[in-house]
């Protein structure tokens, strides 16, 4: 048993807070670093969606994210007062946003170098761009990395790729420049750990081909937050949309921007035309975003984003939702929408060889492939009864993706890790 341990977590990925509930569990000391406050963020989330529309810079620092249950037992410390911090930068340019952004991590690698070297602990577990003080203060410990997408260099070079291939999309295509700072932090951080943690097949691979070794690359999916007995009452509730007639419905959910392939399902949907597929778009999009896709499509529904209730009521009543991502640590989009019994169409670049099984519970497409997707969605809106069939199996299958299964792992891991020393 791993006797003390520190979780690092700057942000709001949940990902180290089940890893701290487990740990809660099975060490005598767990301490869990952060510099977000979630007393205060719930309403610092509705105020940064609110403010999404008129651009403002914080927005893209927010994810919606939330405690589970199970995160009792730790000892959380470094809570920053975030409400202030939000008026920061909204008094602020953007550029200036980012550079408080690298600010507080710098403080915060500071922080937990001193906190790793005083506890010094046996286990360090650090979601990344956040783990790097802690594991350079504790030489002696385990140190597993939470690394949530592909490994920096591979995104670089396809990002490069299709930059060539598509310019027009160039400037909204998230994450295609990583900075000195950005990259050296990266780097150190996958230098120092021992373990490097990842949600997908795809990702491993990525760090393969980057020359990490295999035997340090592991997967753990993800899974859904959603209470099985809410999905299965969304299903039972569009249960009619099985007799809809009209055009395909399909939705997008996440981040508009290139990274997640907007241009690919955009053009794909341009192709069948508005008596096949009527597309809505649900998440943040920015105003110049939004403005370069309406100069060049005329049938885009945006929806904005919403409340997580009515997302998942919009993902019911969807006959397909697409997730086209040049890039994806995994996609819990795709598994929401499954589990409430629609369909999805995934890039192979997300939880695809994980999770689905291509014309069984899904679809499996190669990224930047709008002529496959206009085939499939073509196929669907000829036989709608094939929706059906699919439906129910994505949300058998998506009903195994579940937190309590990800907490599972990680306790099979803690379990090898202290019988291997």
């Amino acid at each position: 048993m791993m006797t003390r341990s520190l979780v690092l977590n700057s942000g709001t990925h949940p990902e180290p807070i089940y890893w701290a509930s487990v740990l809660a569990r099975s060490s005598d000391h767990c301490l869990y670093a952060t510099s977000t406050s979630w007393a205060y963020d719930s309403r610092l989330m509705r105020i940064a969606r609110a403010a999404t529309s008129l651009g403002d810079p914080l927005s893209r620092h927010v994810l919606r994210r939330s405690l589970p249950a199970s995160a009792t037992g730790f000892r959380v410390v470094g809570r920053a007062r975030t409400l202030a911090a939000y008026e920061q930068f909204r008094s602020r340019s953007s550029s200036d946003s980012d550079a408080l952004v690298a600010a507080r991590m710098s403080r915060f690698r500071a922080t937990t170098r001193r906190l790793s070297d005083r506890l010094r602990p046996e286990l360090i577990i650090g979601q990344y761009t956040s783990a790097l003080g802690g594991f350079q203060a504790a030489p002696q410990a385990r140190k597993v990395l939470l690394y949530p997408i592909a490994h920096h260099d591979w995104m670089v070079d396809a990002f490069a790729s299709e930059a060539e291939a598509n310019p027009g999309w160039k400037p909204f295509l998230q994450g295609a420049a990583l900075s000195v700072e950005r990259r050296s932090v990266l780097e150190a951080e996958i230098s120092h750990a021992t373990d490097i943690v990842v949600p997908s097949t795809f990702a491993k691979r990525t760090f393969v081909e980057a020359g990490v070794e295999s035997g340090r690359v592991h997967v753990m999916s993800l899974g859904a937050s959603m209470d099985h007995e809410v999905a299965a009452s969304l299903r039972a509730a569009s249960s009619h949309k099985l007799k809809r007639r009209g055009p395909l419905r399909v939705l997008f959910a996440g981040q508009v921007n290139q990274r997640k392939g907007i241009s690919y399902l955009l053009d794909a949907a341009a192709m069948l035309g508005k008596a096949a597929v009527s597309l809505q778009v649900a998440g943040p999009c920015s105003p110049s975003m939004r403005r370069f896709i309406e100069q060049r499509y005329d049938f885009v529904d945006f929806l904005g984003t919403m409340p997580r209730a009515t997302l998942m009521a919009r993902m019911a009543d969807a006959d397909l939702l697409v997730l086209p991502s040049l890039a994806e640590g995994f996609g819990l989009v795709g598994i929401e929408a499954m589990l409430v019994g629609t369909p999805a169409i995934v890039s192979e670049e997300t939880f695809a060889g994980d999770v689905v099984t291509d014309n069984h519970d899904g679809w499996i497409v190669p990224s930047r492939s709008s002529s496959e997707l206009a085939s499939i969605m073509w196929r669907l809106f000829e036989d709608r009864t094939i929706l059906e069939g699919v439906g129910a199996a994505a949300a058998e299958t998506a009903s195994r993706f579940t937190w309590g299964r990800y907490e599972d792992e990680i306790a099979a891991f803690l379990d090898t890790a202290c019988s291997n020393g």
